[in-house]
């Protein structure tokens, strides 16, 4: 019986290690992500660290703003369903699903709304500031869906 306590105490212990370790490691994570330049937009340069954007493919993304020259950082934006039509401000903007990339005026806030065919409308709305690593994602359910098949 004593034994079985020891091993007990031990186990507890052990546990209560690993978990001050995956503490301590997830604190110097976020505070070496907090630190870092990661989801900085340079608008002289218009880059994301480790992500090249310039001159045309820069301007090949749709822009949200009335003035394309304010558009100075990009969002993406993510849907699981097929043929999402993304509306930013109630202005048709992108069409698609995955890794849809709109550039934004990064002191703007948005009304955006996601649409994809046969399925219910959903609207997010955001403000600076904003990460351009962390998309906006829109999921849809079968419960979102407008039409459903009868079952025979």
């Amino acid at each position: 019986m004593k034994i079985l306590l020891s091993l007990l105490i031990l186990l507890g212990l052990a546990s209560c290690k690993t978990l001050e370790n995956v503490k301590k490691g997830f604190e110097t994570t976020a505070d070496s992500v907090s630190n870092s330049s990661i989801g900085s937009l340079d608008s002289s340069t218009r880059t994301i660290p480790g992500v090249s954007i310039g001159g045309e493919s820069w301007n090949s993304y749709p822009a949200a703003t009335d003035d394309p020259e304010q558009a100075n950082q990009l969002l993406v934006l993510d849907s699981n369903a097929p043929e999402t039509t993304f509306y930013f401000n109630d202005k048709k903007i992108a069409v698609g699903s995955f890794d849809v990339r709109v550039r934004i005026d990064s002191s703007q806030s948005y009304a955006i709304t996601a649409h994809p065919k046969g399925y219910i409308a959903k609207e997010e709305f955001i403000k600076p500031p904003y990460n351009a690593n962390v998309p906006l994602k829109f999921t849809f359910m079968l419960g979102d869906k407008t039409k459903r098949k009868k079952r025979r």
